[in-house]
C-alpha cells in the first residue's frame, strides 16, 4: 500500500543525524528526492542509488523508522524531515537525547574473558612451534606464486618467524585483502592519533560503530547467521566480521593465503563514499569530506597502493594484494572467532576452535577458515590482539609508514586541534566519551615504544 505524502512544509528540506547526535542538512535536491520517496514504496521502504553525494550506492530508506542504510557498508543514519512548527520540540527532544547517549563502546562483549593459559600450557604451545607449519613435515611450501617472487617469500618468512615468535600465548590468522586497503589505512591513521594505535604496524580493519552493539563476539554471530540468506555477503556481517584463514601455507578452500597474497581478494565492491562517510562520522562537512578523500586517494596512488577499484591506477606492479596477520591471545580465541567453512557458515567439526588451534594439526597441518569478530576497543588493546601487514607490491610496503604519516598530515582539519580530535572520538564513540580518551596527539606516546617487539612488551 502507498503511504500517503506528509505535508510539505513551508521549507520543505530533510536532515541526517550525524556524529554526537547533531542534525546535518540534505543538500536542496537530495530533500526534494526523500520528499518524493516519502509518498511511494510498500510500507515506507524504498531503495535509491540517487542521492547526490553517493550516486551509484543503494541505500535503502525506511520512512516508518526514519533512517537509512548504506548497503555497501550495513550503516544505519536516522533522518528526519524538517517541519516548520516542530523545529523548537525537535530541538528540545534532540537535547535529551544528546544528554542520555550512551556510547556502544562503553563495553566490548559481555561474555567475560577467559582465564590465561598456564605456563605449562605457554611453554607447550611454544614447543610446538609456528602454527602454519605444524604437522606438516619438511621445510615450508609457499607455492610457485610466491617462490618466484624475492619480495614475497621474504615476507612470508617474516610471518612465519612472527608465528614461531608468538606461538606460546598467540593463535594467528590472515585476512586476505586488497580494494579495503584505503579504508584500512586511514582507521589506522585516525586511531594512531586518537587511540595510541600503532598504525606502523598495521592498518585497523574495524574501527566504527557498525552493529557491534547487536553483535559485538563471535558467539553473537554465531546465533544471528542462520537469519542471513546472503550468509557472510549479509550488511550486518561485512560492518562487523572479517574472514580469515588459519594458516599462511595451507590449502584453504576460499582463500589460501599462499594463492591470494599477490593480487588480494574481494567479495564485493568498494567506493569511495565509505572513506567520505567515514570522515563525516568524524566530524567534518561532506563537501571537505569528498575533497580530502580525492587527497588521500592521490597520495596512495603515488606511493603504490593499487586504486583501481577507485577509478585511478593499478600500481606499477600490477599487484594489489595484502595480508593482515592478526594474533589473538589464546585463552580469547573462542570470543572472538569461529570456525567455519566458506561464505562463514559454522563449521562444527573444529568447534571451538581455539581448542583445535591447541592441537599439533591433524594429518597435513591446521587448516581452514574461520570468521572474525572483534569490537574496536578489543582491537586497540595490544594486550588482546596484535597485527602486521605484508603488502605484495614491493614499493608500498617499503613506504607505507611514510604513507601513514602523509595521511594523517591530510587529516589535520579531523584531528589537528584537541577540539577536532574530540568531536572526531565523538563520532566514533557514538557521542559520550570513556573516561580514558584524552584529547592530545596519541602519536608522541607510541613513538616511546620499543621498535622491536617481545611478547611482553605490549602488557
Amino acid at each position: 500500500m502507498k503511504r500517503k505524502a506528509p505535508e510539505a512544509s513551508s521549507k520543505p528540506g530533510w536532515e541526517w543525524q550525524g556524529p554526537g547526535g547533531e542534525w546535518k542538512s540534505f543538500s536542496h535536491d537530495d530533500s526534494v528526492l526523500l520528499e518524493k520517496l516519502s509518498a511511494v514504496g510498500d510500507d515506507g521502504k524504498v531503495s535509491t542509488k540517487a542521492l547526490s553525494f553517493a550516486k551509484g550506492t543503494t541505500y535503502d530508506i525506511d520512512f516508518g523508522k526514519s533512517q537509512q542504510i548504506n548497503t555497501s557498508t550495513g550503516k544505519a543514519r536516522k533522518i528526519r524531515k524538517v517541519v516548520a512548527d516542530s523545529t523548537a520540540s525537535s530541538a528540545a527532544a534532540d537535547e535529551k537525547d544528546s544528554k542520555c547517549a550512551k556510547s556502544v563502546w562503553s563495553g566490548d562483549s559481555k561474555i567475560p574473558d577467559a582465564p590465561p593459559l598456564s605456563v605449562e600450557k605457554i611453554k607447550h604451545q611454544a614447543s610446538l612451534g609456528a602454527q602454519s607449519k605444524r604437522g606438516m613435515p619438511g621445510p615450508p611450501k609457499f607455492g610457485p606464486a610466491i617462490k618466484g617472487s624475492t619480495h614475497a617469500k621474504h615476507c612470508f618468512e617474516k610471518m612465519l618467524e612472527n608465528e614461531r615468535r608468538l606461538s606460546g600465548e598467540w593463535a594467528t590468522f590472515y585476512h586476505s585483502y586488497n580494494n579495503a586497503a584505503l579504508i584500512y589505512e586511514v582507521q589506522a591513521a585516525i586511531a594512531a592519533v586518537l587511540f595510541r594505535f600503532k598504525s606502523t604496524y598495521a592498518p585497523l580493519p574495524r574501527l566504527m560503530r557498525g552493529c557491534f552493539s547487536e553483535i559485538p563476539d563471535a558467539p553473537s554471530m554465531m546465533k544471528e547467521f542462520p537469519s542471513w540468506p546472503d550468509q557472510d555477503h549479509n550488511p550486518r556481517f561485512k560492518s562487523v566480521g572479517i574472514c580469515a584463514s588459519t594458516s599462511l601455507l595451507g590449502d584453504d578452500p576460499e582463500a589460501s593465503p599462499k594463492n591470494c597474497f599477490m593480487a588480494g581478494y574481494a567479495a564485493s565492491s568498494i567506493s569511495l563514499t565509505v572513506v567520505e562517510n567515514l570522515l563525516t562520522d568524524c566530524g567534518i562537512d561532506m563537501k571537505t569530506a569528498q575533497k580530502m578523500a580525492r587527497q588521500i586517494l592521490e597520495l596512495a596512488e603515488k606511493f603504490g597502493l593499487s586504486v583501481a577499484a577507485f577509478g585511478h591506477k593499478h600500481s606499477k606492479s600490477g599487484l594489489a594484494g595484502h595480508l593482515l596477520q592478526i594474533f589473538i591471545k589464546r585463552n580469547l580465541v573462542d570470543k572472538y572467532v569461529y570456525s567455519s567453512h566458506p561464505m562463514g557458515v559454522p563449521d562444527p567439526k573444529r568447534h571451538p576452535i581455539g581448542e583445535h588451534l591447541l592441537t599439533c594439526g591433524p594429518s597435513g597441518g591446521i587448516r581452514g577458515q574461520v570468521r572474525i569478530v572483534v569490537h574496536p576497543l578489543a582491537f586497540l588493546q595490544a594486550s588482546k590482539v596484535r597485527m602486521f601487514v605484508y603488502s605484495a607490491d614491493e614499493d608500498f610496503h617499503k613506504g607505507r609508514s611514510t604513507f601513514q604519516e602523509l595521511t594523517t598530515a591530510l587529516l589535520s582539519p579531523v584531528l589537528g586541534t584537541p577540539a577536532a580530535r574530540t568531536n572526531a572520538a565523538k563520532g566514533i564513540f557514538g557521542g559520550a566519551l570513556p573516561v580514558w580518551f584524552k584529547a592530545d596527539d596519541q602519536r608522541e606516546t607510541t613513538k616511546a615504544a620499543p621498535k622491536r617487539l617481545s611478547t611482553s612488551d605490549w602488557k
